[in-house]
């Protein structure tokens, strides 16, 4: 037995990481804003005062070159410099800078603590500096000359204080500086050549990036030095040549205003836009077009990225840092999402991607879980670039930042909390009686939970006995009517066999898309609607495996017995019953059982969408009769949904018209009582689908199984729309539209070959109504009845044959058989053995037909099968595994003629009068036809008044005429003739296509 099988929710493969990994941020936020910048070697041995220079101010004369950097009414910056030792390795920039404000220290715009600095470098996110600070330990004393400090340092890639540089490798010496009088001057020497990447090198002869920037009046900042942020005003960008003496005063470095609403704009659409578009797609998708709102919001959170990218494109960007490089990382990760939301949502609506959607939307669903992480940590990270977490200038963004990420952690954790409690479904269960539902429901109530009960979300109140109408003034339909209406362009359901919905609203809104839609349209949905695609695999026994038969067994070469003194040994009835239950409930094989599986789209759905499904409800198919309401009563006019579940070619693939072997499963075995044994000879079913946007029906004629599971042959024709659509799917893959069996069968229970009159057969006496002589003529792909009336009459399954003569077992694996003896027979190796099980013993084993007498026939008159085969070429032939095993099994009762049209030498080497039987070239005419005919004993009649032959045509409507009046003329009365048709069921197109 299998163990239930549970369909795995695709969002929540995704959801719950995301979740844990946000609820995380703010320490990963904290550990990227300082596990990434450069930590250069220590200095050894330094100390607060190594880079203190001597005290005094320095003369500004004999510098060749000057620039004034900033002047206002309170404040100036200059800078004086010449190249020393240009050339050589100790070429140097040596320096003066001057930053002068209000003379008297008691001036409220005095100079105090201040710093003045030249950056080398584009940005101060990857510039190193130099810079000159006023010692803060001396006093400020009007008369007194304050010392300065000068320093290196190095970026924290963020705008923040730069971090100061003690070696070993400083390139930078202080010569002289000092604070009096409102000036503070500094005299520094640069080397121009560094031996370490974070402090820059400088061509003096090329033009220089250079940043300059003081703070007046700084501050104590978090490392307890007086290096404070500068103002606003009080920084800029030059371009200089240093060795030419030109330097010139660049736009202002990029404007904070277009970073903030670069910033602004980001933090918007990643920790608003983005979490609620995904907030609505996880919880609101019950709501009708809620895949276009999500969409659409999607689509304007994009745009906004691109536009607020632009804003910062004329700046400089730093793609070493973190920021720019998750930044590329997030908009790599956001073209692939955008290409696989596009696909998903094709998906939804076309079969070729459909094909891949679950793996498209698990990407997806990755993806976007790993795109709102790393956007999270992108704000942070340019956040703290603005604005860093160690120096916070405003700390309610910090606060905003954090209280809107733990919002959306809880908003998701209460409502995926909320939907598991309170919208989340157990799977209920299908198979109990309508009043036990009834019973167990409350007024205005929660849905029932008792196992095997269907489930509708309709107070009880509102629910009328089961011969009444729900609702008198909707309307009513029948299987037909609802068929039509869904031809007629309506899209409706069935729930409970019972409630009728129309679902249009839902066609391009559906989570798991159009394609299941409109492959359940007409159909009943409870078991999808209700249940996990495992719920019935403790009802699933599998079929016992087939033993291989041994290759050196060889088919029995005596005269079949047919004596009428054989006193037959007749099994239990219970033994009989026994026999046909469990033979009838193990035809699916495990791989059919996992093909149904995965073509399954079943969901226990919320109760949100239970809730909008019965918003749907238009009609009702009132139940036949009280005992029947509601019922899984089998009609024969219900679509039922089936997969293919084995696709074998037939014959070769080359061949312009290939013929396909397809295996065709009910989706759900287990839920229709009463379903026909068997789908007779003559018999057909029709197979629906949507095809290119229109729906397509085609008749097809089993040659074998029944309504649970059955295998057509299906000719590939170059104007076949639904035969080159059937050869293109995979087992598996979708669902299929199948009802039947129509059509009157043409031998059966309750079907006599008309005319022939009434026989007793061997095989229990039975009346079977089978001629003598059953003449079989079959055009292209008209040889499908033909296949199913062979292996009917010659090779069933479990039907009980009665053995004619003894059979000692040569192997350990084969019957003891004795004459009388009854076999069921559940599988033909077409080689003249079968496998089967001994009625009165319960033995399994292989037996050779050649000891049986065939079933349905009679002792004293047994009928003979000549089937007339007309194609092409050898290669449209198919079928001949059965042709095969019924020749060696019973070889005096078949004989098969193949006419072919273009049939090649090689084609005849191969007729060895076992698998192709007799090889006719050419087209069958009407002299050729005669000459099969001869002695098939047309027109003759029975003792009884029957007619000893019957002939039975199926081909195109031409070739049909064709053979008609050759049997005509070969005497055969109008009796003895029967026509399939290709229009013989209502709503036939074409009977190749």
């Amino acid at each position: 037995m299998l163990s239930k099988t549970k369909i795995q929710i695709l969002p929540y493969t995704f959801f719950f990481p995301t979740i844990i990994i946000a609820a995380a941020l703010p320490i990963i936020i904290y550990f990227a804003a300082f596990a990434t910048k450069t930590k250069p070697a220590p200095a050894v041995g330094a100390t607060p005062d190594a880079d203190i220079i001597p005290e005094g101010l320095p003369s500004t004369a004999g510098y060749p070159f000057s620039r004034t950097l900033y002047r206002d009414q309170w404040y100036s910056y200059a800078i004086y410099w010449n190249i020393i030792n240009q050339g050589t390795i100790d070429e140097a920039v040596d320096a003066v800078t001057v930053l002068t404000g209000p003379e008297r220290m008691s001036d409220a715009h005095a100079l105090r603590f201040a710093w003045a600095g030249i950056g080398w470098g584009k940005s101060m996110l990857e510039a190193d500096f130099t810079v000159c600070h006023m010692d803060p330990r001396k006093s400020n004393r009007e008369d007194e000359t304050l010392s300065a400090d000068v320093h290196e340092h190095y970026t924290q890639q963020k705008y923040a204080a730069p971090l100061r540089y003690k070696g070993p490798y400083n390139i930078t010496t202080g010569v002289q500086g000092g604070y009096r009088n409102g000036q503070f001057l500094c005299h520094w020497q640069r080397r121009t050549r560094s031996t370490v990447s974070y402090l820059t090198s400088v061509d003096v002869d090329a033009n220089t990036d250079m940043l300059w920037a003081f703070n007046p009046r700084s501050d104590y900042n978090y490392r307890k030095e007086c290096f404070t942020y500068h103002e606003e005003n009080h920084r800029g960008r030059i371009r200089a040549n240093l060795a030419g003496g030109q330097m010139v005063m660049e736009s202002n470095t990029y404007r904070l205003l277009d970073k903030q609403i670069h910033g602004g704009g980001m933090a918007l659409i990643w920790m608003i836009i983005f979490p609620l578009s995904i907030f609505y797609a996880r919880y609101l998708r019950s709501t009708f077009r809620w895949i276009i709102v999500h969409i659409t919001i999607q689509c304007l959170g994009i745009v906004g990225m691109i536009a607020f990218l632009a804003v910062i494109l004329n700046a400089y960007i730093n793609f070493t840092i973190p920021h720019a490089i998750v930044g590329l990382v997030i908009f790599g990760l956001i073209a692939a999402q955008l290409t696989l939301g596009v696909f998903n949502a094709l998906g939804l609506a076309f079969e070729k991607y459909d094909r891949i959607r679950k793996w498209i939307q698990k990407f997806h669903y990755l993806i976007g879980g790993t795109l709102l992480v790393l956007a999270a940590i992108q704000v942070g990270l340019g956040l703290d670039i603005l604005y860093p977490w160690i120096e916070p200038r405003v700390p309610a963004l910090w606060v905003l930042y954090f209280t809107v990420i733990v919002f959306w952690v809880t908003s998701f954790i209460f409502a995926e909390a909320w939907h598991q409690a309170k919208m989340k479904r157990k799977d209920p269960g299908m198979h109990q009686p309508w009043d036990v539902v009834k019973a167990n429901m409350k007024p205005n109530g929660p849905d029932v939970k008792q196992k095997g009960a269907r489930v509708i979300d309709v107070p009880l109140d509102n629910v009328g006995s089961n011969d009444t109408l729900l609702a008198p003034s909707m309307r009513t339909f029948s299987w037909q009517s609802l068929h039509q209406a869904v031809l007629d362009g309506e899209l409706l359901v069935v729930g409970n066999r019972r409630y009728v919905y129309d679902i249009s609203q839902w066609i391009k809104s559906h989570p798991g898309g159009q394609i299941i839609l409109y492959a359940v349209v007409g159909t009943d949905i409870s078991n999808d609607y209700f249940h996990e695609a495992g719920f019935d695999a403790s009802e699933f026994t599998p079929k016992k495996a087939i033993p291989a038969n041994k290759g050196h067994r060889t088919r029995d070469a005596r005269p079949l017995q047919r004596e009428s003194t054989i006193v037959p040994r007749r099994p239990r009835d219970s033994a009989i019953e026994l026999f046909q239950s469990q033979f009838s409930q193990t035809q699916l094989t495990e791989e059919d059982w996992k093909k149904i599986l995965r073509s399954r789209r079943t969901h226990v759905h919320t109760r949100l969408a239970i809730q909008k499904l019965a918003s749907l409800l238009i009609g009702e198919l009132p139940p036949p009769s009280y005992e029947l309401a509601p019922t899984d009563a089998f009609d024969a006019h219900e679509f039922r949904r089936f997969a293919i579940t084995a696709k074998t070619l037939l014959t070769a693939n080359n061949i312009r018209t290939p013929v396909y072997s397809l295996r065709l499963c009910h989706i759900y075995p287990h839920t229709t009582v009463g379903t026909p044994p068997t789908i007779l000879p003559g018999q057909s079913i029709e197979i629906q689908a949507r095809i290119d946007g229109e729906w397509v029906s085609r008749y097809y004629t089993p040659t074998s199984g029944d309504m649970n599971a059955f295998e057509i042959a299906v000719k590939v024709v170059p104007d076949g729309l639904m035969s080159k659509w059937l050869a293109k799917q995979k087992p598996g893959d979708r669902q299929f539209k199948v009802r039947g069996p129509f059509g009157a069968p043409i031998v059966g229970p309750g079907r006599v070959l008309s005319g022939c009159g009434v026989v007793r057969g061997a095989n229990g006496g039975r009346e079977n109504g089978i001629p003598e002589e059953i003449v079989m003529i079959a055009a292209g792909s008209g040889l499908s009845p033909f296949l199913q009336a062979i292996k009917h009459l010659l090779l069933p399954l479990g039907q009980p044959l009665m053995i004619a003569a003894e059979h000692f077992p040569a192997a350990d694996d084969e019957l003891e058989l004795y004459p009388g003896d009854f076999v069921y027979t559940t599988y033909h190796y077409n080689d003249g053995w079968a496998l089967g099980t001994v009625a009165h013993t319960g033995q399994n084993g292989i037996f050779p037909l050649a000891v049986t007498f065939p079933p349905f026939n009679d002792s004293n008159r047994p009928f003979r099968i000549t089937l007339i085969n007309c194609v092409h070429s050898l290669e449209d032939v198919y079928g001949g595994e059965i042709f095969t095993g019924a020749k060696l099994s019973y070889p005096d009762l078949i004989d098969v003629h193949h006419f072919v049209e273009a049939l090649q030498p090689r084609d005849v080497a191969r007729d060895d009068g076992v698998e192709f039987g007799t090889l006719h070239a050419g087209r069958a005419d009407r002299q050729k036809l005669l000459q099969v005919l001869d002695g098939k004993r047309l027109g003759e009649e029975t003792a009884e008044g029957g007619i000893v032959t019957k002939a039975i045509v199926c081909g195109p409507p031409t070739f049909n005429s064709l053979v008609v009046d050759a049997l005509t003329d070969a005497g055969a009365t109008q009796a003895e003739v029967a026509v399939l048709l290709p229009d013989r069921c209502v709503g036939v197109e074409a009977f190749n296509g």
